[in-house]
């Protein structure tokens, strides 16, 4: 019989193709090892400043040994980084590690965190003096509503003397602390925009402040009512005939 020729540079070829899919295959597996030996870990691409919300474009990737990154406790994630805020300033090109980041959404305790989850950038925090008097008995809790109410002596365009209101200046406040609670409150800490502390701190300083806890569902038609003197004596004093 007669035998088949084979073309030594078929053979050629096709042992190469071989050779390289084999070098192909220990190339990823090789890259996967080393993947997992030396991750990326994140750093900042720049100095980012205390308090400041981390945001993809903050941050760049770097790799460290994983032993390192471990003992380190960095992050090998980039979502374990981005949304979280730095609790102090995180030097550009430096790994960031686990206690450089607070995580507002697991961190309720923390007051920064709990004015960050309300998600309205214009809010701020304040904290208004109070007493159980002033406070529903001190029974006002952490995510409760209330009304502001300002009780104040102003001075009427025109008028020498001064005239008595009473008025719900901050509607709907919600309470993100207290310093104190019952017997012993002694305040209560507020989310409001800088308009409304201004307003406050006005009515301290020209009357005094009480609050007025509302009910999860409330009739909102009653918001901007107030009270002075001639309202109060014409709902409630007749001097008709007199």
């Amino acid at each position: 019989m007669q035998r088949m020729k084979i073309d030594k540079s078929v053979v050629l070829l096709v042992l190469g193709i071989v050779m390289a899919l084999f070098a192909g295959f220990f190339v990823v597996k090789g890259q996967e090892y080393y993947n997992k030996l030396v991750p990326v870990i994140y750093c900042g691409e720049k100095d980012i400043p205390p308090y400041t919300k981390i945001k993809e474009e903050d941050i760049v990737e770097l790799k460290l040994p994983q032993i390192v990154a471990q003992k380190q406790r960095m992050f090998l994630k980039k979502e374990e980084v981005i949304g979280k805020v730095s609790k102090a300033l995180i030097i550009a090109n430096t790994p960031i590690i686990n206690n450089q980041i607070l995580d507002v959404k697991n961190n309720s305790n923390i007051l920064a965190s709990n004015l960050t989850q309300i998600g309205d950038p214009r809010l701020v925090a304040y904290t208004i003096p109070a007493n159980p008097m002033t406070s529903v008995g001190g029974k006002i809790l952490p995510n409760d509503k209330v009304h502001i109410i300002a009780n104040i002596q102003i001075r009427v365009k025109d008028q020498e003397d001064k005239k008595r209101v009473s008025k719900i200046i901050v509607p709907y406040a919600k309470v993100i602390d207290t310093v104190g609670k019952e017997a012993s409150i002694r305040g209560l800490t507020f989310a409001m925009t800088p308009q409304q502390v201004l307003d406050v701190e006005y009515a301290l300083k020209n009357g005094s402040i009480s609050f007025a806890l509302l009910p999860y569902e409330y009739n909102k038609d009653q918001e901007n009512i107030s009270t002075s003197d001639e309202s109060f004596t014409e709902r409630h004093i007749s001097t008709k005939g007199e």
